[in-house]
């Protein structure tokens, strides 16, 4: 059974409605990646499924249950979210605000001896540990984007959602996080879904890709099969030249042009 599915989803900010009967099943223990142009609704999308906002229309069931009837420390057990340029907290260390993480599982205020491993495994993985005792508000924006990461990771849930995890990270940054987020959906079995701009870096590590344009969902299926010329000139108005990465057995975009609408010059 698919364990987190998506069925006529209707989304509004107020009066627009920005996410349109979205019919979706995310697979279980696979990686997800949505793209899409600025504005489509990708991260509505993502917002809607961690109950960050409200759905007028349709259901988010997630192990068969309506995911808004849920308790928030279930949902929290189950399901971690990074959103796109969290605030940074003033004063805040970087131990502690990863410590937050195994909140949703401590019956007591103090931390465990499980706690403490599950914290240190976190920064161990994200490559933080020398950050531990550093103020999160004098760290650069890729360091912020790991210590965010890492409290995520120290929820220790089955879905990890994340909303633009690259931001602010050089290339070398990004590979980083995105090779670890590979690393725990194949040794951990994790179920990611998250928000990527980069295509190549999509068809490269995502097994599954949702393609969405004006609030709707378009296309959804394998890299080889959404990212194509013809699927990419109906989600972003290009045309653009695919072959095939034999190193990580992918699509790749190796050019790509904007189409201009007839009349321009």
């Amino acid at each position: 059974m698919t364990r987190l599915n998506i069925s006529q989803l209707d989304v509004f900010y107020g009066k627009k409605k920005t996410v349109e009967a979205v019919d979706l099943e995310i697979p279980d223990q696979q990686i997800t990646a949505i793209i899409g142009p600025n504005g489509c609704g990708k991260s509505t999308l993502l917002k809607a499924i961690a109950r960050i906002i409200p759905y007028e229309q349709g259901s988010i069931l997630l192990d068969g249950k309506e995911i808004h009837t849920q308790a928030s420390l279930d949902i929290a057990k189950k399901l971690a979210i990074l959103p796109q340029s969290p605030e940074t907290p003033i004063g805040l260390s970087v131990h502690d605000l990863v410590s937050y993480g195994r909140y949703p599982h401590q019956k007591k205020v103090k931390a465990t001896t499980a706690d403490k491993e599950v914290i240190d495994w976190a920064l161990k993985v994200t490559q933080i540990v020398e950050l531990k005792h550093a103020l999160i508000d004098q760290l650069s924006g890729g360091q912020r984007q790991r210590v965010w990461i890492a409290m995520a990771l120290a929820q220790n849930t089955d879905f990890i959602v994340l909303d633009e995890p690259t931001t602010y990270l050089d290339i070398s940054h990004q590979l980083e996080v995105l090779e670890l987020l590979k690393k725990l959906n194949i040794q951990q079995h994790r179920t990611i879904i998250m928000v990527l701009h980069d295509l190549n870096q999509a068809a490269r590590y995502a097994d599954y890709i949702v393609a969405m344009k004006a609030g709707k969902m378009l296309y959804a299926g394998t890299p080889a099969e959404v990212v194509t010329p013809e699927r990419l000139k109906h989600i972003f108005n290009i045309a653009t030249e695919i072959d095939w990465d034999t190193h990580h057995d992918c699509p790749r975009c190796i050019s790509y042009n904007l189409i201009q609408e007839k009349g321009e010059n």
